[in-house]
């Protein structure tokens, strides 16, 4: 028989006082429902991982693209011997052997019925229901873990944050490269990779816009280069966020990553916690550092659609300076996001160009965001027609990954390394953009932020000079 949970003094590890917009509490979570809780670990150097990757990333840098060894990233990030015996020993004592997420076991997961979630946790899970969309997932609004363990674990989840099954056709894209890439064989494809059940059927029906989108456009923008679609399942009820992490943990498992990444989705800052902000953060830092360029398209419909006396900021905006590059649209999409996170700090190659904006600025808007935050986006893509519309920023990200795609492919063939980590790249090369500086992001009964010359937290840097970013990533 394991230890009583009550032998253990429990402390309060994370907690929430609402439920995140969008979501109702729909009763209690039945006992028996199976949850796969992932549990993250205290890394050995988390500081020096960011250290690392700025090191690699920074264009004034003696060591700028030289990108860290997949065991020298593993150095950073794997926990302490203490602390892998530290948790085991609380899992074992309550009956449960843990399984390996990550390379270095910085993750690590059990699957429990809800009932021993509850008592290992000192919990009480629900059933949480989007409006929208009526997906259901089981979460609590706080969560314990025992005090002996403070330290060792950074968080557990799911418990009280908040992938889609979208699927890439091949005909749709075989009729997608017919009408619009007749210099190319309509028979061009791409890879499949199935994560944590994830499939991708191919009947017509089940064809998705997000998916279809993204896998045409970095198909029919980055020819030549081999792309893989991935796709994650959703068991045990586990969310979209820990697709990310099964993602990451995925590539990182690889002697060689991908040198681009990029996905169309995100959600709410205010949805997830700090802690979990933070390994996701982490996590990306690790591809990062060894690389990979990652961006995220920037959410539509941002500021917001009904009043509010503070601005929200839109996942990933979560990723404070490091990891990923934010895209977001201009032209034809008058509802892109921007703004500043309400939880991390502004990166330092963002100090200079979010100081001019903010002078510019004067007091449009005080009070009303947080003017120290990481801005976002990065930069900006422009969009017009469509055969079929899609109303959103979901073309940016494949469109400018697909860019940055084109350049690495350069740059490997010229025995050259590729970009990594972008944004101290992007901000220290303003001219390889287009400026814009006419437009706002209007909403919450507010005119939002108005664009202006330079970084702007509308269309960041501007939209991309390919040319330009060609010449100043050292590629002919």
């Amino acid at each position: 028989m394991g230890n009583p949970l009550g032998r253990r003094t429990m402390q309060l590890h994370e907690s929430r006082s609402e439920i995140p917009d969008g979501f109702v509490n729909s009763g209690s979570a039945s006992p028996g429902s199976v949850l796969k809780l992932r549990i993250a670990l205290a890394q050995n150097d988390p500081a020096g991982l960011t250290a690392a990757l700025l090191d690699v990333s920074e264009p004034t840098s003696a060591n700028f693209r030289q990108h860290l060894t997949k065991e020298e990233v593993e150095a950073f990030v794997a926990p302490k011997q203490e602390t892998v015996t530290a948790v085991n020993q609380w899992l074992s004592e309550n009956g449960l052997d843990s399984t390996k997420v990550s390379p270095t076991g910085d993750w690590i997961s059990v699957e429990v019925p809800v009932s021993k979630a509850s008592e290992l946790l000192d919990a009480s899970f629900a059933t949480f229901t989007h409006v929208e969309t009526g997906d259901a997932s089981i979460r609590t609004l706080a969560y314990s873990i025992p005090t002996d363990l403070v330290g060792h674990v950074e968080l557990v989840h799911p418990t009280i944050s908040g992938f889609i099954e979208q699927y890439a056709n091949q005909a749709d894209l075989k009729t997608f490269l017919s009408d619009l890439r007749k210099d190319i064989s309509s028979s061009t494809t791409f890879t499949l990779q199935t994560l944590d059940g994830g499939s991708n059927p191919q009947s017509s029906s089940q064809a998705s816009d997000e998916a279809n989108l993204d896998i045409q456009y970095t198909i029919g923008l980055a020819t030549g280069v081999p792309t893989t679609f991935i796709s994650v399942g959703n068991d045990f009820q586990d969310g979209n966020l820990e697709g990310f992490v099964d993602i990451i943990n995925f590539f990182a498992r690889r002697v060689q990553p991908p040198n681009v990444l990029t996905t169309s989705y995100g959600q709410n800052e205010n949805t997830i916690s700090s802690s979990l902000a933070n390994q996701l953060c982490n996590a990306y830092q690790q591809l990062g550092a060894r690389g990979t360029s990652i961006l995220r398209r920037w959410r539509s419909f941002w500021i917001s659609e009904r009043p509010l006396h503070y601005f929200p900021a839109h996942i990933p905006v979560w990723l404070p300076l490091i990891s990923l590059t934010s895209v977001g649209a201009t032209s034809s999409v008058h509802e892109t996001s921007g703004g500043f996170s309400n939880v991390f700090t502004q990166p330092s190659y963002q100090a200079s160009a979010i100081s001019t904006y903010l002078k510019a600025l004067g007091n449009t808007n005080s009070g009303k965001f947080t003017k120290t935050g990481r801005g976002f986006p990065d930069v900006e893509i422009v969009l017009s027609g469509k055969t079929t519309s899609v109303s959103g920023t979901s073309c940016s990200s494949p469109i400018f990954a697909s860019l940055i795609s084109l350049i690495n492919d350069r740059l490997i063939a010229e025995g050259k390394s590729p970009l990594g980590f972008l944004n101290p790249f992007l901000y220290a090369n303003p001219q390889a953009f287009n400026d814009i500086t006419t437009g706002d992001n209007s909403g919450c009964n507010t005119n939002g932020f108005p664009a202006k010359a330079g970084w702007d937290p509308v269309t960041g840097l501007g939209t991309p000079n390919f040319p330009a970013l060609l010449a100043a990533a050292g590629a002919s």
